[in-house]
């Protein structure tokens, strides 16, 4: 069986593909500061910063030559150049930003895509709500951007798989999305071990999640849910007051949780 190889883009303006290219992981043309133009590349003025500084639909950001006159007398005059990019690193992958000089000793940090899109597009304000549509958060081409509104980003992060709905809890509630995770942890929980005679199965702890079982007594019925964070986020009780459950049972007379996944029989039974 022969395997299929992968065919790597054009050099641009004699610069290595490996370089300015990954098949796998999507353009990183940042990486780029040698030369001041690229092939079928576009230079607009940043916005706000018009004649400071230039971001071209490839995602690169340059300075513009200028003269500074100091306090001193001296004059010195700085050259065009491609400004080295700063990664901030965010679980697996990273974003990018750049800090600009705003003249009178001021300095502001942007991020790429940002200042990329408002340049080109020209809103009237501008906008920090941006898109990657690759789903490749440091891919800061022009033609894979896109204003979004935060809501409906996060909602296309979800489905894509790119992250996993732990936060914005609002939104995650209202679509079921906390006890579809809920659901899937439990089953993806591997079981360590059973105690011969009473058949039960001791459960892994995944990290510093484990699964907990809450009996409620008014209703006389058991919730078992994947992590304390979870049944907080579920049930509306707070992480301090379930955790206090579990280590001072007899203070709390509206419910109790114990560790593992258990029927209302094993639950009362280990009581």
């Amino acid at each position: 069986m022969t395997k299929s190889k992968i065919e790597l883009p054009q050099p641009i303006a004699d610069c290595p593909a490996t370089i300015l290219a990954n098949p796998l992981l999507g353009v990183v043309y940042f990486q780029e500061v040698e030369n001041l133009n690229l092939e079928n590349e576009i230079w607009e003025s940043a916005f706000g910063l018009d004649g400071l500084y230039e971001v071209s639909n490839l995602g690169r950001v340059k300075s513009l030559e200028r003269t500074v006159n100091y306090i001193d007398g001296r004059v010195r005059t700085f050259p065009t150049k491609i400004i080295k990019q700063c990664k901030i690193k965010h679980g697996n992958t990273f974003s990018l930003y750049v800090r600009l000089s705003l003249g009178e000793c001021k300095c502001k940090n942007y991020t790429v895509a940002a200042l990329v899109l408002n340049s080109f597009r020209k809103p009237t304000t501008y906008n920090n709500s941006t898109h990657h549509n690759n789903f490749i958060s440091y891919d800061n081409r022009l033609e894979n951007l896109s204003f979004e509104n935060f809501h409906n980003k996060r909602q296309m992060e979800f489905k894509k798989g790119v992250r996993d709905g732990f936060k914005n809890t609002k939104h995650w509630k209202e679509n079921g999305h906390l006890e579809n995770r809920g659901n899937t942890f439990l089953k993806t929980v591997k079981p360590l071990k059973t105690v011969k005679g009473n058949g039960k199965t001791m459960f892994q702890q995944a990290g510093r999640k484990f699964p907990i079982t809450i009996y409620f007594k008014a209703k006389n019925e058991v919730q078992t849910f994947s992590s304390i964070r979870n049944a907080a986020l579920t049930t509306g009780i707070k992480e301090m007051s379930i955790r206090n459950a579990m280590a001072r049972p007899h203070k709390y007379v509206r419910f109790s949780v114990k560790k593992g996944i258990m029927n209302l029989g094993e639950f009362l039974n280990n009581a």
